[in-house]
Protein backbone atom coordinates (compact mmCIF):
# COMPACT_ATOMS: atom_id res chain seq x y z
CA UNK A 1 0.00 0.00 0.00
CA UNK A 2 0.81 3.26 -0.38
CA UNK A 3 0.49 6.92 1.17
CA UNK A 4 -2.56 8.71 -0.47
CA UNK A 5 -1.75 12.15 -2.34
CA UNK A 6 -3.72 15.19 -2.02
CA UNK A 7 -4.72 14.49 -5.77
CA UNK A 8 -6.17 11.81 -4.23
CA UNK A 9 -7.80 13.35 -1.58
CA UNK A 10 -9.22 15.97 -4.29
CA UNK A 11 -10.93 12.89 -6.00
CA UNK A 12 -12.15 11.01 -2.72
CA UNK A 13 -14.09 14.00 -1.03
CA UNK A 14 -16.14 14.14 -4.00
CA UNK A 15 -17.55 11.05 -3.28
CA UNK A 16 -20.71 12.01 -0.69
CA UNK A 17 -21.37 8.11 0.62
CA UNK A 18 -18.53 6.90 3.06
CA UNK A 19 -19.00 2.86 1.58
CA UNK A 20 -18.04 4.40 -1.88
CA UNK A 21 -15.14 6.61 -0.65
CA UNK A 22 -13.84 3.54 0.92
CA UNK A 23 -13.65 1.87 -2.13
CA UNK A 24 -12.04 4.75 -3.24
CA UNK A 25 -9.43 4.76 -0.89
CA UNK A 26 -8.79 1.08 -1.77
CA UNK A 27 -8.23 1.09 -5.07
CA UNK A 28 -5.70 4.50 -5.05
CA UNK A 29 -4.08 3.36 -2.17
CA UNK A 30 -3.32 -0.55 -3.13
CA UNK A 31 0.04 -1.04 -5.22
CA UNK A 32 0.07 -4.07 -5.74
CA UNK A 33 -0.99 -8.06 -4.45
CA UNK A 34 1.34 -10.99 -4.05
CA UNK A 35 3.67 -8.83 -6.36
CA UNK A 36 1.41 -7.90 -9.25
CA UNK A 37 -0.22 -4.57 -10.03
CA UNK A 38 -3.31 -3.82 -8.07
CA UNK A 39 -6.75 -3.53 -9.93
CA UNK A 40 -10.37 -3.06 -9.22
CA UNK A 41 -11.07 -7.07 -10.66
CA UNK A 42 -8.17 -8.29 -8.10
CA UNK A 43 -9.39 -6.15 -5.41
CA UNK A 44 -12.88 -7.56 -5.51
CA UNK A 45 -11.50 -10.80 -5.67
CA UNK A 46 -9.77 -10.42 -2.25
CA UNK A 47 -11.86 -11.18 1.03
CA UNK A 48 -13.55 -8.73 2.52
CA UNK A 49 -11.34 -8.90 5.59
CA UNK A 50 -8.16 -8.57 3.68
CA UNK A 51 -9.70 -5.44 1.78
CA UNK A 52 -10.20 -3.88 5.68
CA UNK A 53 -6.72 -4.62 6.54
CA UNK A 54 -5.13 -2.88 3.22
CA UNK A 55 -7.81 -0.11 4.12
CA UNK A 56 -5.65 -0.03 8.13
CA UNK A 57 -2.20 0.03 6.23
CA UNK A 58 -3.76 3.09 3.71
CA UNK A 59 -4.69 4.66 6.64
CA UNK A 60 -1.25 4.41 8.32
CA UNK A 61 1.00 5.34 5.39
CA UNK A 62 -1.10 8.46 5.07
CA UNK A 63 -1.77 9.79 8.66
CA UNK A 64 0.77 7.64 10.88
CA UNK A 65 -0.22 4.57 13.11
CA UNK A 66 -2.08 6.62 16.17
CA UNK A 67 -5.41 8.04 16.66
CA UNK A 68 -6.43 10.29 19.55
CA UNK A 69 -9.59 9.87 21.16
CA UNK A 70 -10.92 12.35 23.21
CA UNK A 71 -13.52 12.68 26.19
CA UNK A 72 -13.33 9.10 26.33
CA UNK A 73 -15.04 7.88 29.87
CA UNK A 74 -14.27 5.05 32.38
CA UNK A 75 -16.98 3.90 33.99
CA UNK A 76 -14.80 4.10 37.52
CA UNK A 77 -13.25 7.66 36.44
CA UNK A 78 -15.42 10.76 36.48
CA UNK A 79 -13.30 13.09 34.26
CA UNK A 80 -13.33 12.71 30.87
CA UNK A 81 -10.22 11.60 29.13
CA UNK A 82 -7.80 11.28 26.42
CA UNK A 83 -6.47 8.18 24.97
CA UNK A 84 -3.76 7.25 21.44
CA UNK A 85 -4.75 4.26 19.93
CA UNK A 86 -1.31 2.98 18.00
CA UNK A 87 -3.22 0.78 14.84
CA UNK A 88 -0.34 -1.20 14.67
CA UNK A 89 0.27 -2.19 18.01
CA UNK A 90 -3.75 -1.92 19.76
CA UNK A 91 -5.56 -3.60 16.99
CA UNK A 92 -5.80 -7.45 16.83
CA UNK A 93 -5.31 -9.08 12.94
CA UNK A 94 -7.50 -12.20 12.38
CA UNK A 95 -6.52 -14.55 10.51
CA UNK A 96 -7.13 -17.71 8.49
CA UNK A 97 -5.95 -20.93 9.87
CA UNK A 98 -5.98 -22.29 6.27
CA UNK A 99 -6.27 -19.80 3.72
CA UNK A 100 -8.09 -22.39 1.15
CA UNK A 101 -10.25 -24.39 3.82
CA UNK A 102 -11.25 -21.74 5.86
CA UNK A 103 -13.02 -19.50 2.86
CA UNK A 104 -15.99 -22.04 3.64
CA UNK A 105 -18.03 -23.74 6.34
CA UNK A 106 -20.97 -25.90 7.06
CA UNK A 107 -23.29 -25.12 9.55
CA UNK A 108 -26.25 -27.07 10.82
CA UNK A 109 -29.47 -24.93 11.34
CA UNK A 110 -32.89 -25.43 11.59
CA UNK A 111 -33.22 -25.59 8.05
CA UNK A 112 -30.79 -27.92 7.82
CA UNK A 113 -26.98 -28.38 6.41
CA UNK A 114 -25.93 -24.95 4.89
CA UNK A 115 -23.22 -24.14 3.06
CA UNK A 116 -21.66 -20.71 3.53
CA UNK A 117 -18.18 -18.98 1.83
CA UNK A 118 -16.96 -15.62 3.41
CA UNK A 119 -17.60 -12.23 1.76
CA UNK A 120 -15.55 -11.00 -1.41
CA UNK A 121 -15.39 -7.23 -2.51
CA UNK A 122 -17.43 -8.22 -4.86
CA UNK A 123 -19.87 -8.88 -1.65
CA UNK A 124 -19.02 -5.20 -0.69
CA UNK A 125 -18.95 -3.36 -3.95
CA UNK A 126 -23.00 -4.80 -4.11
CA UNK A 127 -23.98 -3.52 -1.03
CA UNK A 128 -22.36 -0.14 -1.44
CA UNK A 129 -24.17 0.09 -4.40
CA UNK A 130 -27.67 -1.06 -3.12
CA UNK A 131 -29.30 2.23 -2.70
CA UNK A 132 -32.37 2.34 -0.85
CA UNK A 133 -32.27 -0.78 0.91
CA UNK A 134 -33.10 -1.58 4.60
CA UNK A 135 -30.93 -3.69 7.02
CA UNK A 136 -33.34 -6.55 6.20
CA UNK A 137 -33.05 -6.24 2.19
CA UNK A 138 -29.05 -5.45 2.55
CA UNK A 139 -28.54 -8.62 4.70
CA UNK A 140 -30.54 -10.64 1.93
CA UNK A 141 -28.12 -9.23 -0.68
CA UNK A 142 -25.30 -10.42 1.82
CA UNK A 143 -26.52 -13.93 2.66
CA UNK A 144 -27.25 -14.43 -1.42
CA UNK A 145 -23.21 -13.61 -2.15
CA UNK A 146 -22.23 -16.48 0.87
CA UNK A 147 -24.85 -18.99 0.84
CA UNK A 148 -23.61 -21.28 -1.23
CA UNK A 149 -25.98 -24.15 -0.95
CA UNK A 150 -29.19 -25.20 1.45
CA UNK A 151 -28.93 -29.18 2.04
CA UNK A 152 -26.57 -29.93 -0.70
CA UNK A 153 -28.82 -27.86 -3.18
CA UNK A 154 -27.15 -25.01 -4.56
CA UNK A 155 -28.53 -21.20 -4.15
CA UNK A 156 -29.32 -19.75 -7.41
CA UNK A 157 -31.38 -16.82 -6.15
CA UNK A 158 -32.44 -14.55 -3.92
CA UNK A 159 -35.81 -16.40 -3.09
CA UNK A 160 -34.17 -18.96 -1.36
CA UNK A 161 -32.65 -16.86 1.14
CA UNK A 162 -35.76 -14.87 1.64
CA UNK A 163 -37.37 -18.44 3.19
CA UNK A 164 -34.93 -19.44 5.57
CA UNK A 165 -36.13 -18.37 8.55
CA UNK A 166 -35.30 -14.96 11.01
CA UNK A 167 -33.09 -17.33 13.29
CA UNK A 168 -31.11 -19.15 10.53
CA UNK A 169 -30.25 -16.36 8.87
CA UNK A 170 -28.75 -14.52 12.20
CA UNK A 171 -26.69 -17.41 13.26
CA UNK A 172 -25.17 -17.00 9.49
CA UNK A 173 -24.45 -13.63 9.80
CA UNK A 174 -22.88 -14.34 13.31
CA UNK A 175 -20.77 -17.08 11.99
CA UNK A 176 -19.79 -15.12 9.05
CA UNK A 177 -18.89 -11.77 11.17
CA UNK A 178 -16.79 -14.13 13.78
CA UNK A 179 -15.07 -16.29 11.12
CA UNK A 180 -14.36 -13.03 8.78
CA UNK A 181 -10.53 -11.98 9.06
CA UNK A 182 -9.00 -8.63 9.50
CA UNK A 183 -9.02 -6.17 12.14
CA UNK A 184 -11.08 -6.67 15.05
CA UNK A 185 -11.82 -2.73 15.14
CA UNK A 186 -14.65 -3.54 17.61
CA UNK A 187 -12.47 -5.56 19.98
CA UNK A 188 -9.71 -2.37 21.29
CA UNK A 189 -8.79 -2.18 24.72
CA UNK A 190 -6.73 0.85 26.75
CA UNK A 191 -6.08 1.09 30.69
CA UNK A 192 -7.64 3.68 32.03
CA UNK A 193 -5.22 6.85 32.52
CA UNK A 194 -6.23 7.00 35.99
CA UNK A 195 -7.01 3.74 37.56
CA UNK A 196 -5.63 1.29 35.48
CA UNK A 197 -8.92 -0.23 34.55
CA UNK A 198 -10.06 -1.67 30.88
CA UNK A 199 -11.92 0.65 29.19
CA UNK A 200 -13.22 -0.49 25.77
CA UNK A 201 -12.74 1.72 22.25
CA UNK A 202 -14.46 1.04 19.48
CA UNK A 203 -13.34 2.19 16.23
CA UNK A 204 -15.25 1.49 12.28
CA UNK A 205 -13.56 1.72 9.23
CA UNK A 206 -15.17 5.14 8.39
CA UNK A 207 -12.66 6.00 11.74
Amino acid sequence: VKELTGADEEDIVRITETGKALMAILQKGTVSVGGKPADKDTLELLLAGDRETLLLGIRCATFGTEIELTEVVCSRCPELQTMTIDLKKDVKIQTLKDRLQDRTFVLNLKVGKVKVTLPTGNTQSTLVNATNKNNAELDTLLLSSCVLEINDATVLGQAQIRNLGIQDRRTILEEIAKRNPGPLLNEIKKACNTCGQEVELPLTLAD
